[in-house]
């Protein structure tokens, strides 16, 4: 009896198996998507020859992954739903599993693949699945149709390398999953992202026809090189690539600005720093600035006022005055490309530059004697670097003064006249707004 049922199984088990359509579910992989369709050369009047997409296009036809928007157009410019999104993915993840691509009608028509979507994983719910989707949210989606040995690394695309995606942004992972797979390379040689752009039917067969063969997939390097950002001639910040589109918005540049000239009889860096407040209350600072005329200055004065931390004027407490005539002994000429700066020390200065000449701030820590050569040393690069013609207009004198007062209350010095006087007799006084222009 039991002879007789085996037999009785195994012939139904063979019958089945001769059924037509009645075949063994596939083994996943990408060998489950083969080319169904023939795509003719000039079928779709808007996809020209030789052009970025034109490749992507024809695959994604031939896949049957993509279809013509109507009439002879492909819809290069078209942009997806969040609906149409789904759609793709979920038939994506059920051909790659070896269950091919058909899925029951339903109401409304995407239902049946919102459901399977969100039974495996794919996406999660909308609110409305008739809206635009962008290129973040579309590449998130996407990303989860394929396990990992789909999406297998082939680049090197450091982390914090693609410029416009932020170390914390929820499509982080897939958007760099997709470039180190080679599915995504970016939209400009900088390799951005633009992930609230919405995405375009173009776009779409590009990452379709990756996603599905490997072979075209783009091969392609990235590091997170740090990048230069300027905000003045002398505020600069190293950034990595993808801070810098925050940064940008915050008024910082990519280029240096050049340097800024002006028709006044000296230029001065800054108003004067403070270096130090001894335990007595002697207040040290230093003035960095330069003979910005033709003359040669034989004397400069410049008037300084202390001031407490809201601005209140302060008296020494020992001499009793407040405003204090520092003066600087010349000669003192316009530095320039013919000037001997290292014989230019004398008296109470001396000449120099900024350690880093594009550095954030100006105090000691930024400053350095002009080297043999004339060479100064960049802290940024570790290097002596030539004094040339761009670096001439921001080097300075810093002249250095002592106990000027006696106050440890003082939070502020500010310059209130300069009064100059030249080697040929003559004298320049200036205050109020001709001395607001040398500060620049």
């Amino acid at each position: 009896m039991k002879k007789r049922l085996l037999s009785a199984l195994l012939a139904c088990a063979l019958a089945l198996a001769l059924l037509p359509g009645a075949a063994l579910a596939a083994t996943p992989g990408l060998s489950n998507f083969t080319k169904n369709n023939t795509y003719t050369a000039g079928m779709f009047s808007d996809v020209a020859s030789g052009q970025w997409y034109s490749s992507a296009v024809q695959s994604a036809y031939e896949y049957g992954l993509m279809q013509g928007g109507g009439g002879a157009l492909f819809n290069l410019n078209g942009q997806l739903t969040i609906a149409e999104t789904i759609t793709i993915a979920a038939r994506l993840h059920s051909i790659y599993q070896g269950n091919g691509d058909s899925f029951p009608a339903g109401s409304p028509w995407y239902q049946p693949y919102v459901d399977y979507a969100v039974a495996n994983g794919i996406s999660s719910t909308y609110t409305d699945y008739n809206a635009k989707i962008s290129r973040a949210a579309f590449v998130m989606i996407l990303s989860n149709a394929f396990p990992d040995e789909a999406l297998a690394a082939k680049n090197t695309i450091a982390d914090n390398s693609i410029p416009d995606i932020p170390a914390d942004a929820n499509y982080y992972q897939a958007a760099y999953r997709f470039y180190r797979a080679g599915v995504l390379s970016g939209t400009d040689q900088a390799g951005t992202f633009a992930p609230f752009k919405q995405i375009t039917r173009g776009e779409v067969a590009v990452i379709l026809s990756s996603m599905v063969n490997p072979s075209l997939r783009k091969s392609f390097t990235m590091s997170a090189t740090p990048v230069i950002l300027y905000k003045s001639r002398y505020e600069k910040v190293s950034v990595l690539p993808n801070q810098v589109s925050t940064y940008l918005s915050q008024g910082w540049s990519r280029t240096r600005p050049a340097a800024v000239t002006r028709s006044t009889p000296i230029r001065i860096r800054t108003q004067p720093v403070i270096e130090e407040i001894n335990s007595v209350g002697g207040v040290d600072f230093s003035i960095a600035w330069q003979n910005n005329s033709s003359k040669t200055i034989k004397y400069a004065h410049f008037y300084v006022t202390p001031y407490n931390g809201v601005w209140d004027p302060l008296e020494c407490e020992i001499r009793g005055y407040s405003q204090a005539d520092c003066y600087v002994t010349g000669p003192i000429a316009k530095v320039s490309a013919s000037t001997d700066l290292l014989n230019t020390s004398s008296g109470n200065y001396k000449v120099l530059v900024p350690q880093d000449p594009y550095g954030q701030g100006w105090d000691n820590n930024y400053m350095v004697g002009i080297q043999s050569g004339p060479t100064f040393y960049n802290s940024f690069t570790g290097n002596l670097e030539p004094v040339n013609a761009d670096v001439y207009p921001d080097v300075f004198l810093v002249t250095y003064w002592e106990n000027t007062w006696y106050n440890d209350q003082t939070r502020y010095l500010l310059i209130n006249k300069v009064v100059l006087e030249y080697m040929d007799g003559t004298k320049t006084t200036l205050t109020g707004d001709s001395l607001s222009n040398c500060f620049y």
